[in-house]
């Protein structure tokens, strides 16, 4: 099964090696170590001597590739500034060092400056090279941190739902080029609140030394001391100075991802993978993510002491001068950029002392100062509603039958129902909740809290075409009462949550003549046909909601026609407007939309395939990801999902 992906590469990742002079006889081989900006180490081969026509290779086939040819910084005996400049385009990235070395004989003549290839110079090599986005994206959700759960963590994740004043903020990303992601919690609460415009995963460039700067605080820690004078050494030019070296040098005193990942499996972080070897800023993220990183420096945790994570909070105190400081000032804060090819990944996490803390993560095909304006442009919008006290409620998550705040999968089987637990992003073993008789269902659904107390609600049709709706509870669902009958009718029932944007959950259905209508709910439970969204739906195998698959307020679909071809919908609030195709290969396999399984802000899928269930997200664009496969949540038998 192949799922649609974003291919966002960071520079030509075909570009694999500089050759100076591609018909030169390699004379000897030899490995060095290029330290790329915002990216982290990168092993090289040389083979030859690069002023005579040798080649530099990145050792492997990980995500990171030269491009271009080489250039140097340094100085002359004199003390005059050589600068070239490698070619490409790309990060840059330093090499070994040159010393008391003629300009000629460290780069070949068509690189040396007119009268000057027998200047005597010291300096350093330098390259430029590409990152293929795509793959590291691709592979993220295989090597995600494992959370580990930690009670009565203030710093931990609550419920995750969108702002109450979405409409201005969507509005404001709506008219900025590419992707936004940001994330907000209030000191104090345990609600994250997230607004998403595309994908709501980024690569995190330098913002990873906060996590980097954790791991070392928590291995200090575990180890009965204090942090060494070396470790602040590092810690201080990393921080204040985002300064790349220092990353490195810790990166690779803790052990690198592996390590830094069991440390934010502690904080509970859900979507986060350490980037690869010493790869520390293609770790991948999500908004979320960071401000759950943030908060275990801004309060008190079980993870972090106070003497630690308030040495952190000063190191981050007025680090930079843009970013999420727009509106509050002086904050504490750590940014990230990371050239592309065709734009620029630019991040920034922070805490507003006493207020909240924040996490914009932004990429587009534009400039390093576009995506500034951005971010401080959303920055500017939260800041002025930071005291607003119509935040919506911690709970009510659609699909969310244990009271945690993300939503889980429902299931029947062998005439019982039961509940796969979301724990942070991975469905776990099933439970059965409540009695038998669910032999008898052939379709369920949860719209969402449909009485408003704060629950997720469930709607289930018989055999007969009975329609009941049941209330969630905090141990399951206890039944209210039949609410519709004849809806065996219907030939597909949808849960695309609020479907027209009047803040209550709506249905979907399918008619026999093919023709969408869309069902209100009342809070006792009363249902009304009220108008029609759409026709010719014969095609669909499958219909399936998934609200926000756009960045409005309004919940959407995706169908599944019969040859496994994925489309997308997004409701204008009185119809269905088709966006494409966003996947293929879904054919002969259950699937539902339970909710926000990632705790990004918006519904997810998931399959059942040869007793296997397979979670994922979707992002503001229509794309599908996976997000992880559950062999341990053993699913072979269930006749249905929600």
């Amino acid at each position: 099964m192949s799922i649609t992906r974003r291919v966002l590469a960071l520079g030509l990742a075909t570009a694999c090696t500089v050759s100076l002079a591609p018909t030169a006889k390699a004379e000897s081989t030899r490995t060095t170590t290029l330290l790329c900006h915002d990216v982290g180490q990168v092993r090289v081969e040389v083979t030859g001597d690069l002023a005579r026509g040798g080649q530099a290779k990145v050792i492997g086939s990980g995500p990171v590739q030269l491009t271009g040819l080489p250039g140097l910084t340094g100085r002359e005996a004199s003390g005059a500034a050589v600068v070239v400049k490698p070619t490409g385009v790309g990060v840059l990235c330093t090499g070994e060092a040159i010393h008391g070395k003629r300009l000629d004989a460290v780069l070949p003549a068509s690189r040396v400056p007119h009268g000057r290839g027998g200047s005597v110079v010291d300096g350093q090599l330098t390259f430029t090279a590409t990152v293929d986005e795509a793959r590291v994206l691709s592979t993220a959700s295989t090597r995600r941190v494992q959370p580990a759960a930690l009670a009565n963590d203030p710093a931990g994740y609550g419920p995750v739902t969108s702002f109450p004043y979405a409409k201005e903020l969507n509005a404001y990303m709506a008219g900025r080029p590419g992707n936004t992601t940001v994330a907000y919690r209030k000191a104090g609460t345990s609600t994250i609140m997230v607004g998403t415009r595309g994908s709501a995963t980024n690569v995190t460039a330098s913002i990873v030394k906060v996590g980097i700067m954790a791991t070392v605080m928590r291995r200090a820690q575990e180890a009965g001391r204090g942090l060494t004078a070396w470790e602040k050494s590092q810690l201080v030019p990393m921080i204040r100075q985002s300064d790349n070296a220092a990353a490195s040098n810790l990166w690779n005193s803790i052990g690198g991802g592996p390590a830094m990942g069991r440390v934010l499996g502690l904080m509970g972080l859900r979507s986060t993978t350490p980037g690869p070897g010493g790869y520390w800023g293609l770790t991948v993220t999500n908004a979320p993510d960071q401000v759950v990183l943030v908060d275990h420096f801004a309060r008190r945790n079980p993870v972090l002491n106070d003497s630690m994570r308030q040495y952190g909070l000063s190191l981050m105190y007025g680090a930079s001068s843009w970013g999420v400081t727009a509106g509050p000032g002086r904050i504490y804060i750590k940014n990230g950029w990371l050239p592309r090819t065709d734009g620029w990944h630019v991040n920034s996490i922070g805490h507003v002392p006493n207020s909240y803390s924040i996490a914009v993560l932004t990429h587009a095909n534009t400039s390093q100062a576009t995506q500034t304006t951005t971010i401080e442009g959303v920055s500017r919008i939260v800041y002025k509603h930071r005291n607003d006290t119509n935040a919506p409620a911690p709970s009510g998550v659609r699909g969310d039958w244990n009271g945690d705040g993300r939503a889980d999968v429902l299931g029947t089987k062998a005439g019982y129902l039961w509940v796969f637990p979301n724990r942070s992003g991975e469905l776990k073993e099933p439970y059965r909740i409540g009695g038998g008789g669910w032999g008898a269902i052939t379709w369920m659904g949860s719209p969402g809290d449909v009485n408003g107390d704060g629950r997720a609600d469930l709607l289930a049709r018989d055999k007969d075409g009975n329609l009941t709706l049941y209330w969630g509870t905090s141990s399951g669902v206890v039944t209210k009462g039949r609410v519709g009958h004849g809806w065996n009718g219907i030939s597909a029932i949808i849960t695309p949550g609020d479907f027209d944007g009047d803040g209550r959950p709506e249905l979907l259905g399918r008619t026999a003549t093919n023709e969408l209508y869309l069902y209100t709910i009342a809070k006792n439970g009363t249902m009304r046909r009220a108008q029609r969204v759409g026709h010719g739906w014969g095609e669909m195998k499958f219909i399936v909601g998934v609200s926000h698959l756009n960045n409005d307020k309004y919940g959407d679909v995706v169908g599944v026609d019969d040859q496994g071809r994925m489309f997308g919908y997004t409701s204008t609030g009185a119809a269905l407007r088709g966006i494409g195709q966003v996947g293929h290969g879904w054919a002969q396999q259950m699937l539902a939309g339970p909710g926000d399984l990632s705790g990004d802000g918006r519904s997810d899928l998931v399959r059942l395939n040869n007793g296997v269930l397979t979670s994922y997200t979707v992002d503001g664009a229509g794309h599908v990801y996976t997000m992880s496969t559950n062999p341990a949540a053993r699913a072979e038998g269930f006749a249905l999902l929600a």
